[in-house]
């Protein structure tokens, strides 16, 4: 499916961004239909053949409205994807699960234009993108979101953003060596960080990884790790030592800087610690 077929909307405050935005997406193909300040103002202006299959909605510093806007628009439209566009400071947890079950799709801080292009092309096919350091913020707080709540494009299933515990019954057999990549992968290591953290060579990283997935059942290096965040009973504490405070023993939970841009979970490769799309190392 071409990106000419995707029917996008763009919804923010800012109308210089709307339009810098729409700029951008029309020049990678996207169809842009429509931009306004607020989803209400968008769907009283809608003509009924326009349908839109995307919504680019900017983040209000007043969660309650962003929450409201996800809402309404999702049940305007039930099956288009929502992508939402945040500022580093608005990198809250509770927030952020509250945006997602109230329908979001995909949630970034503000990008390159290359990783939020390729980004929303895996939007429009069924995935859910989260930018690294809400991954490292999961890790911290409370896992506990329900499996399942993310909305689907037209039947095609989404990645969840987080997964049932599994039963004792049907726990992995994981080798410590298993485990501490698993550690790696939440960390958002690529395979060659992998290989000096461990000792190890990049083939028999790769190796240890393609068993991971199919012990865990999952088909690739993101979902593992969102996999390891839900069951961390399984696979220990953390692979790096680093993180911890040798004043008081405590984790460091400051989220890792993201200042190369939100570069989602599967996008390109970044040189942050925490880039959880290094899918091939």
């Amino acid at each position: 499916m071409g990106r000419q077929s995707f029917v996008t909307v763009l919804v923010g405050p800012c109308a210089l961004l709307r339009e810098g935005l729409g700029r951008i997406l029309s020049a990678a193909d996207f169809r842009i239909t429509a931009t306004a300040a607020s989803v209400e103002d968008l769907i009283a202006s809608q003509q009924a053949e326009d349908r839109p299959n995307l919504l680019i909605l900017e983040v209000s510093r007043d969660q309650t409205t962003t929450v409201k806007q996800i809402k309404v628009f999702r049940g305007q439209y039930p099956t288009a994807r929502i992508a939402l566009l945040a500022d580093r400071e608005q990198l809250v947890y509770a927030n952020i699960v509250s945006a997602f079950r109230s329908g979001a799709d995909a949630y970034f801080l503000k990008p390159s234009c290359e990783a939020f292009i390729k980004s929303l092309d895996l939007v429009m096919i069924g995935e859910v993108i989260l930018p690294p350091s809400i991954l490292s913020l999961m890790l911290h707080e409370d896992r506990s979101i329900a499996a399942g709540e993310v909305k689907t494009e037209a039947g095609i299933q989404s990645a969840p953003i987080a997964y049932a515990e599994t039963s004792s019954t049907d726990c992995p057999r994981l080798s410590e060596r298993e485990r501490r990549i698993l550690r790696c992968l939440i960390e958002g290591d690529s395979n060659k960080a992998i290989a000096r953290k461990n000792d190890m060579a990049d083939a028999t990283v790769k190796a240890h990884i393609k068993a991971i997935l199919h012990k865990i059942r999952v088909n690739n290096r993101t979902k593992a790790a969102i996999w390891a965040l839900n069951h961390g009973s399984l696979i220990g504490g953390t692979s790096n030592d680093e993180a911890l405070d040798p004043a008081n023993g405590r984790r460091d939970l400051s989220p890792p800087d993201s200042s190369a841009g939100a570069n989602p979970l599967r996008a390109a490769r970044s040189p942050s610690r925490a880039q959880m799309a290094a899918i091939s190392g």
